[in-house]
């Protein structure tokens, strides 16, 4: 499980105003839907890439601007994605064309590209419109998106930074490069970032969840007792860090804690949550097994993590549980190796209850082996395996 976005909607043509000379006020714009309040920053490229579609993307909010010619109206309307790439190539071609000119367009092709589903050619375009004008931090940004959703988080790590050089006081940023940070296994940068994030995030729900992200990131340290500050503080606020500081009871021994924690969080409840319950209700000698089996009732057992809770009640084997198809911008090998690593983590656990400490010795190692440094699961396997024999 990760530590993870609308579409936004275009019913009128003549809310983005088309005309290339609007890049300025257009692109500043973007940078109010995407890192304001209202619209959450979803890892989903169609987002950003269709955020002059927005509703709240109209002429009034663009300011004053220069007219230009009617072809290169064409290069930034919202119309057949093949008419706007020919546009913007129409004028990244002409002698006449000035480096910042041609950023624009090349910008604005990158999203016709999107649209037509040719990722690598509009990859290929926001590179090159960073190189004709290094200050098009929104290129960077999509960029720094679609690196995160292919698990570069390195890469996304850099793009982010850029966007920092030009956008030093939006929140938003630091806390996606804290994200990507984090998923690259570079946690105290993560934190400096999030911390950033907290001081210019202002308050209520998105400080609560920036706090949340605060404690995965000391949970992947094993700093434990900070974790549980940060959850604590996320639920304050009004977040969602019980299931969080419930985890990390757990690691501490505190099962009775633990329980209350779990019992305190609100639905709706995944497979995820009755399978933590069930590990927190056998440490505390209840009748686990049967209240997961009961519980499961409930579940879509064919949906993600529907296997893994098959497999935890010996419905089936752990050789039977096929890797769902989600993240799908993940190669199939590696949505393989998540799934391997949440399975395995989970009948580790399960393992120490029976008092089989060789398998989940086994299990945690195979878990870390997965190389899945983004979910807990992981990071969990990484803390058991300090707690066993080498």
């Amino acid at each position: 499980m990760a530590t993870k976005g609308t579409r936004p909607t275009h019913d009128r043509a003549d809310r983005f105003g088309g005309r290339l000379r609007q890049w300025e006020s257009t692109l500043k714009n973007f940078r109010d839907l995407c890192c304001g309040h209202k619209l959450t920053v979803a890892l989903a490229i169609t987002l950003l890439t269709n955020i002059y579609y927005c509703d709240k993307t109209n002429a009034g909010a663009l300011g004053p601007v220069a007219a230009t010619k009617g072809e290169d109206q064409t290069c930034a309307l919202p119309i057949e994605p093949n008419k706007r790439a020919k546009a913007c190539s129409d004028i990244i071609a002409r002698p006449s064309t000035s480096p910042r000119d041609r950023s624009i367009a090349l910008f604005f092709r990158a999203l016709a590209e999107f649209d037509s589903k040719n990722h690598d050619s509009a990859i290929e375009d926001l590179k090159a419109a960073i190189k004709a004008n290094p200050g098009v931090w929104q290129a960077d940004w999509i960029l720094a998106i679609d690196a995160m959703k292919r698990r570069d988080s390195k890469s996304a790590y850099a793009y982010w930074g850029s966007v920092v050089k030009t956008q030093p006081d939006l929140s938003r940023v630091y806390e996606r490069r804290a994200l990507s940070a984090d998923w690259a296994g570079m946690r105290l940068e993560a934190l400096a970032d999030y911390d950033k994030a907290i001081r210019l995030g202002g308050s209520g729900a998105k400080l609560a969840e920036l706090y949340q992200a605060r404690g995965d990131v000391y949970e992947g340290l094993h700093e434990f007792d900070k974790a549980i500050s940060a959850y604590s503080e996320s639920i304050r606020l009004g977040g969602l860090g019980y299931r969080g500081r419930a985890r990390i009871e757990y690691f501490k021994g505190n099962f009775a804690a633990a329980d209350g924690d779990l019992q305190r969080e609100k639905g709706p409840y995944d497979g995820y949550y009755f399978i933590w319950l069930y590990l927190v209700e056998a440490h505390l000698g209840k009748d686990a097994l049967e209240k997961l089996r009961r519980r499961a009732a409930d579940l879509d057992l064919g949906k993600w993590p529907g296997p893994i809770v098959r497999a935890v009640l010996g419905e089936i084997s752990p050789a039977q549980v096929m890797p769902p198809g989600e993240p799908v911008e993940w190669s199939a090998l590696d949505r393989k190796k998540a799934a391997e690593c949440e399975l395995s983590f989970y009948l580790g656990e399960q393992a120490l209850l029976r008092g089989n400490r060789t398998m989940a010795k086994r299990l945690f190692q195979t878990a870390v082996n997965s190389g899945i440094g983004e979910y807990i699961e992981y990071r969990a396997s990484q803390h058991e395996l300090t707690k066993l024999p080498r």
